[in-house]
Order: structure tokens, then C-alpha cells, then sequence
């Protein structure tokens, strides 16, 4: 399939994440439990690396070991995502941290600060995440170029 299929592992240090390693058919997400999920949704993951975080870049499916988080505000929901995580991995400190259920959300505390507030943040970090969008893809250019080079490097010509 061409529908990218969002899973744990993808998450490398970077916000955003554009392209997977394993992609999904029209068939295979009407045929499934996942849905399609918007650009600028939130993941976070529930199993393994538990609490990682990261934006969809572009439209994608993901597994079952993951949450998404889909706001009106989508980098607000992000930073308020990276916030709840911290809090709840500091509360687990000498605990194991081997799974996220829907509860664990259940105990933060949120502030939810007024329509014009949420508009201002949205317009001022918009810029910043704009960066970082461009600088995700072209880091994912790069990566794709470097495996190109070092593949025709390889090339054993007669």
C-alpha cells in the first residue's frame, strides 16, 4: 500500500515523522481496526519505548501500540502531550513504565487556557514548527540521497 503505517519505532529524536518503513492499502485500513489519521495529529506511544512522541507529518495510519491525539489547536495538543509525559514518566520513577493505558491520562491535571490565548500560542509557535517540518524533510532528503550514493558506491561494474 501507499498509506504510511505508523508504528514505535519511527520515532527518532525528530517531531515529525513523514515516511515509515512499512505502508498500508486502501484494503488493509478499511479491512482494520486503524483509521487515517490527519496531518499534525499527535502519536504517543503506549508499549516499548513508552512515551515517545511524535507529529504525523503527513496523513497516516498507525498500530495498536500507539494513542493518537488530534486537537483543534495541533501543536498546542502536541506541547501539552510532551508535558503530560514528563509528568507522568517523573511519577514513575522506580516503577515500571511497561505500558500507557487511557487512565494514565485520566490523572494529569490540565489548564485549559482561554479561545484568544490558544489562538496567540497557535500563531507564535506555528513559525517554529514550520522549522522544523522543513528541517525534518530535509534531513529525510538527505538520509534518502546518502542510501543512493553509498548503493551506487557499492556497484560492482564490469
Amino acid at each position: 500500500g501507499k498509506i504510511p503505517f505508523f508504528i514505535l519505532s519511527y520515532i527518532r529524536g525528530n517531531f515529525f515523522v513523514f515516511k515509515t518503513e512499512k505502508n498500508i492499502s486502501e484494503k488493509g485500513l478499511k479491512g482494520s481496526s486503524t483509521k487515517l489519521y490527519p496531518k499534525n495529529t499527535t502519536f504517543v506511544t503506549a508499549r516499548g519505548t513508552v512515551g515517545s512522541v511524535a507529529i504525523a507529518g503527513t496523513e497516516m495510519s498507525m498500530n495498536q501500540s500507539c494513542y493518537a491525539i488530534i486537537g483543534d489547536y495541533s501543536f498546542y495538543t502536541h506541547q501539552l502531550i510532551l508535558s503530560c509525559m514528563k509528568q507522568l514518566k517523573s511519577e514513575a520513577i522506580g516503577a515500571v513504565f511497561s505500558a500507557l493505558v487511557t487512565k494514565d491520562f485520566d490523572s494529569q491535571f490540565i489548564v485549559s487556557p482561554k479561545i484568544e490565548i490558544m489562538n496567540k500560542f497557535e500563531n507564535k509557535i506555528n513559525i517554529l514548527y514550520d522549522v522544523m517540518y522543513n528541517y525534518t524533510l530535509e534531513i529525510q532528503k538527505m538520509e534518502e540521497l546518502k542510501e543512493l550514493l553509498l548503493a551506487k558506491m557499492t556497484r560492482v561494474e564490469n
